[in-house]
């Protein structure tokens, strides 16, 4: 993919984002910190059951789009030339204890995503982006 299809792409994601976040429903916003999820004790708060020390961790989420939705409705993809765009969500991330009230953490997300697209118009030829970075 050359550096303007890149850019171009990098482009209309960050606006997609921008737009899905202004467009979220105020509910669904509302927990985003101090809904009492951290008055829960559990076994990955605290390292080992102990109240200080270091934790390291990896999550993984995917998420794989490849029907075309109009509303609630499921719709043909006849019109649209993307075909099926897969992402893959890994976090790596590591934390410290100081007490049982102060900790730091630091996480370092990775984000792989294939994205196949009809490339030819006229003859249905497909194509499969590959792209990944942190961030």
């Amino acid at each position: 993919m050359s550096n303007v299809s890149t850019a171009r792409f990098a482009r209309l994601i960050s606006v997609g984002c921008i737009l899905t976040a202004a467009f979220t429903p105020v509910a669904a916003q509302a927990c985003a910190c101090g809904c009492g999820v951290f008055d829960i004790a559990s076994v990955g708060v605290a390292p080992n059951g102990a109240d200080t020390g270091w934790t390291a961790f990896l999550r993984y989420g995917q998420n794989d789009q490849r029907q075309n939705w109009a509303g609630s409705s499921r719709i043909s993809g006849a019109w649209n030339a993307d075909r099926r765009i897969t992402t893959s969500f890994l976090t790596f991330g590591a934390q410290y204890m100081i007490n049982r009230d102060w900790g730091v953490m630091v996480e370092a997300p990775f984000v792989k995503r294939a994205f196949t697209t009809v490339w030819d118009a006229d003859t249905g030829a497909t194509g499969t982006y590959h792209l990944g970075a942190f961030g």
